[in-house]
């Protein structure tokens, strides 16, 4: 397929995405999973904002595709072109003057996270990467995810295109539980984030008085 063909498959005009985006409204969350991104308390409210917009993109823009298996560095892994403008426009929706630089550093920023999505393994929650020798390209962010993660990002409507599409084998199972997350995080010697502290303890609170009743 041409690159111009290829890129006409995905949604990048600001209108077309903004009336989906309006369409569904809500933002598909799994708190637990989202509880392991360590934001920063003094930009707390930034990268929120942030992380909530990709979120929606992720979960009802599919501008996903896989990647070249046979290749070391794109094993287990597809990309996800996120639009530039029509992002940068929900951004400012909160922000008003984010610029395409301001968006590239906080997202590879927000990139960095090490998450875990499967037991033994420990990711960067994305990472970003550039297509210099194609023309369309520039349009986008290019996003690299590995597979472990997507069905905490990701609608079920998604995941079934997704897996139609190819580009995922299939559709998971049974995700980890936030107790398994932790743990996990544990093993792996990363830190357990705030939010993820108080989200797990009152986890045990809840489990707890269940069994004292």
């Amino acid at each position: 397929m041409k690159a111009k063909d290829f890129f006409k498959e995905l949604a990048c005009n600001p209108e077309e995405v903004n009336s989906q985006l309006d369409t569904f409204e809500y933002i598909y969350e799994h708190v637990d999973f989202s509880s392991q991104i360590d934001i920063n308390s003094r930009n707390y409210w930034n990268q929120h904002v942030l992380y909530e917009q990709l979120l929606m993109f992720l979960s009802h823009i599919p501008n996903y595709v896989g990647l070249n298996q046979s290749v070391n560095n794109c094993k287990g892994k597809l990309a996800y072109f996120l639009p530039k403008k029509a992002f940068k426009e929900r951004v400012n929706k909160i922000f008003k003057s984010y610029s395409n630089k301001d968006i590239f550093d906080k997202l590879t920023i927000l990139g960095q996270n090490k998450v875990v999505g499967q037991a033994g393994l420990v990711v960067d929650f994305f990472e970003i990467t550039r297509i210099d020798d194609v023309k369309e390209s520039e349009d986008y962010w290019v996003l690299w995810f590995h597979q472990s993660i997507i069905p905490y990002l990701c609608g079920p409507a998604t995941l079934v295109i997704l897996n139609v599409e190819g580009i995922i084998p299939f559709i998971p199972g049974e995700l980890l539980s936030l107790e398994e997350m932790v743990d996990e995080r544990k093993k792996a010697g990363l830190n357990i984030p705030h939010m993820m502290e108080i989200l797990s303890r009152e986890d045990k609170e809840i489990k707890e008085f269940r069994e004292s009743v």
